[in-house]
């Protein structure tokens, strides 16, 4: 296994190079969502799977910030799950499941609150040492837009037709046949929302 650091909308690979890829709470940080779902589908090969865990707004309603993502409204780029279908669609993507998370993230940041109140703070190691003094806040406004309809995070999987009809290209054949895939996970925040997409990728779930 090798890291890379890069943009997510220029990734610095050669087209086909992956069988598949999945990104974790990302797209709300990026405000061109055509760019990264068609650099995605460059680097996949025909009938690779793309895999996304992402916090997509679901409803009328303010986001209280700072959240996990962004400090600033300036700094979020949360979308509704009809602009990620249009988006992933546009780039070469067939979507073939969709599922919302919104009871299983309201529940992990309860217990997650519930367990810090008890300790009387926050273990050692967790996600508040990469959210720094601010992170009961953050939380605590996750939970708000979870319990008021506000936003929710959605896991899709989606899969890259081997003709890019919206892009006028087709794939060619003699494509590489090494096993490869990438991630793009920027956030702590996923708990075991990650072994479930990982799960789907596989099949499984």
């Amino acid at each position: 296994m090798s890291y890379r650091q890069a943009s997510a909308t220029a990734l610095p690979f050669e087209p086909r190079s992956f069988d598949g890829a999945y990104m974790i709470h990302v797209g709300m940080n990026i405000a061109d969502k055509a760019a990264l779902f068609s650099g995605v589908r460059r680097v996949l090969k025909p009938g690779g799977l793309f895999a996304i865990y992402d916090g997509m707004l679901s409803g009328a309603g303010t986001i209280s910030y700072p959240v996990p993502w962004a400090a600033t409204p300036q700094m979020s780029f949360i979308a509704t799950l009809a602009h990620y279908r249009g988006a992933l669609t546009a780039a070469g993507f067939d979507i073939l499941k969709e599922r919302d998370r919104r009871d299983f993230a309201r529940d992990f940041f309860r217990e997650a609150q519930a367990r810090t109140a008890a300790a009387g703070g926050p273990p050692p190691l967790g996600i508040h040492i990469l959210m720094k003094t601010d992170t009961a806040q953050k939380i605590a406004n996750v939970v708000r837009g979870l319990d008021e309809g506000v936003f929710a995070p959605i896991e899709l999987i989606c899969r890259a037709r081997s003709c890019v009809m919206s892009l006028g290209l087709r794939e060619p054949a003699n494509f590489p046949s090494a096993s490869a895939a990438f991630v793009a996970a920027p956030s702590p925040l996923v708990g075991e929302g990650f072994s479930d997409i990982q799960r789907g990728m596989l099949g499984e779930g």
